[in-house]
């Protein structure tokens, strides 16, 4: 795969319970490819669950900037907003702000099949809806063009 999927992060960051640790494994994942929007979303979440508010917005935004455009980095930006303004004014409109964006942003990608378009929690190597072998592919929904459709 040519980007770091969240997957195999997870796997990796699965035994380490110190949030510091999990920060410092990140950046160790992460280096391998620093500049794409996936390495920059998972220092954003690990950042954000040490208490690392400037950091994880800063990845965040980088992620944003890098072409992460779903729903996972608009929420992740509400929870930011929330640990960083908790309920002042500033921080609830920040947050609605972070959650209207939510509401409109691009589908989480997921384990989907290419032939039938079945989305799956994990990968398979066969679509248990079609049948179909080694067509489970990671990324976003495609769109399904109907016959006759213009």
């Amino acid at each position: 795969m040519a980007f770091p999927h969240p997957d195999l992060a997870a796997f990796a960051l699965a035994g380490l319970t110190e949030p510091l640790e999990r920060v410092k494994a990140a950046e160790r994942l992460a280096s391998k490819q620093p500049g794409h929007p996936e390495s920059q979303f998972l220092l954003a979440q690990e950042n954000l669950g040490a208490g690392l508010i400037g950091a994880a917005r800063s990845h965040a935004e980088a992620a944003r900037r890098a072409g992460l455009t779903q729903r996972r980095l608009w929420l992740l930006l509400a929870d930011i907003e929330a640990q960083e303004h908790g309920e002042t004014e500033e921080g609830r409109l920040a947050q609605r702000d972070a959650l209207r964006q939510a509401a409109t942003a691009d589908a989480d990608p997921t384990w989907r099949c290419q032939t039938c378009g079945s989305v799956y929690a994990n990968w398979q190597p066969a679509c248990p809806a079609c049948h179909t072998a080694v067509h489970i592919g990671w990324g976003g929904p495609t769109r399904l063009v109907l016959p006759g459709a213009g």
